[in-house]
């Protein structure tokens, strides 16, 4: 690992401490065991990603403002320009020691039109965007000039998020949550009729001398 990630590791104090060294790592459970050794999978809340994303954030965090002009040759959206905002959204929980724990996390993402209307994007919905060619460039710088990308896009997109998304992903997160729980609890409770144990709350008769 470089080392300006394992410093800012140390300085983060996370929890678990990223490793000087992987032998691998893999993005999807799938593949940790495909091959020798086991893989790290890194996720969202692994301390690897999240310090590789502070760091690129402090390096080149003017740049990722500053955003890219991209196509959708699907033409979904019409010949008119829109701005598309990436947010990240976690739901925490209070754990040990007072320090929160994430339960859920994604990306979100929000499209708005030049009339300031906001709509789910779906996900990951600049995997089939292209990048400028070079005879659109001229066309494309054109659409900075608009009035309407002075005001305070980022704004209008967590005011959507606050109102729509988030909401959405916090059921979800709920009830993903409470059917865990339903499930573990009926593990429970078979495995121990299974033993012949007493549910908590029963009493337990028997005959003794």
């Amino acid at each position: 690992m470089p080392g300006r990630l394992r410093d800012r590791d140390r300085f983060a104090g996370g929890v678990v401490p990223i490793s000087e060294r992987y032998e691998r790592i893999c993005f999807d459970k799938e593949y940790r065991d495909s091959h020798k050794p086991q893989a790290a999978i890194i996720t969202p809340g692994h301390g690897l990603l999240d310090v590789t994303i502070a760091v690129t954030l402090e390096e080149a965090g003017d740049v990722l403002k500053r955003g890219a002009i991209l196509v959708d040759e699907a033409d979904e959206y019409g010949l008119e320009p829109h701005v598309l905002v990436t947010l990240d959204h976690a739901i925490r929980k209070p754990g040990r020691h007072g320090q929160p724990s994430v339960v859920s996390r994604r990306m979100q993402f929000v499209m708005i039109d030049r009339q300031g209307n906001a709509q789910d994007a779906g996900p990951a919905p600049y995997l089939d965007f292209r990048p400028l060619k070079p005879d659109e460039t001229d066309a494309a710088r054109r659409f900075f000039e608009a009035d309407w990308l002075k005001d305070d896009i980022e704004k209008m997109a967590m005011y959507f998020a606050i109102a729509q998304l988030v909401p959405q992903h916090l059921t979800e997160t709920r009830e993903r949550r409470l059917a865990e729980v339903d499930r573990v609890e009926g593990e429970v409770k078979a495995r121990d009729q299974l033993l012949g144990r007493p549910r908590r709350g029963a009493s337990a008769q028997g005959t003794g001398r």
